[in-house]
């Protein structure tokens, strides 16, 4: 059994690099969005005011790009 799981993640594993090399030929951009350098100094004066991470999130409309390092 043990040697049909590793047969697949092979498997696997070459359809993604396959996928990922697809896409890069057709000049596609893999990974997160960007986040925009306008919204930096923004987010920075918010958080120095005191407002959560959340609050900063919901009053700039974007989601889930604060929490990145």
């Amino acid at each position: 059994m043990g040697a049909v799981a590793e047969f697949e993640k092979d498997i696997i594993r070459e359809r993604v690099k396959a996928g990922l090399d697809n896409a890069r030929s057709k000049g596609k951009r893999l990974g997160r969005p960007r986040v925009s350098p306008l919204l930096i100094p923004k987010v920075k004066e918010l958080r120095a005011r005191g407002l959560s991470i959340r609050k900063i999130e919901k009053t700039l409309k974007s989601k889930d790009f604060l929490w990145v390092n």
